[in-house]
């Protein structure tokens, strides 16, 4: 008798609206520690962009884990992807951001409204067809 395979949270018809819930979650842990850590002058302002990513991405990735696709174990498997989508999502904004300011004129305020609505988008199509997919 073969095991019961993991319930695919997926379908669910909520997953888009906590996967939002997490990021705005992730969002404000990213701003919060960024403030705090400016307004306590701890650290440079890009270590501070790194500690509060790390926050950030911590917030996302626990909160996708646990909340949005609510997956059982394996972090090192779900991790793993996690962390490969969001280098290739940096590396695809900064190339995008390149390409876009330096070649193609747009100005890098209209870029960044682009990348916010483009980010969490294709975040949202990665983790949810390959990060957090079930075996």
């Amino acid at each position: 008798m073969s095991e019961p395979r993991e319930r695919d949270s997926r379908s669910e018809p909520w997953v888009l609206v906590r996967f939002v819930t997490v990021g705005i979650a992730s969002t404000l842990a990213y701003l919060g520690v960024s403030f705090l850590l400016f307004h306590f002058a701890v650290a440079a302002a890009s270590a501070t962009n790194v500690i509060a990513l790390g926050a950030g991405l911590s917030v996302s990735y626990l909160g996708h884990y646990y909340f949005t696709y609510r997956r059982p174990g394996r972090h090192v498997r779900f991790g793993s992807r996690f962390i490969a989508v969001t280098t290739f999502m940096l590396v695809a904004s900064t190339a995008f951001t390149y390409a876009a300011v330096d070649y193609f004129g747009v100005s890098a305020y209209a870029n960044t409204v682009l990348i916010a609505g483009l980010y969490p988008l294709c975040s949202f199509v990665l983790h949810h067809s390959w990060t957090f997919l079930p075996e």
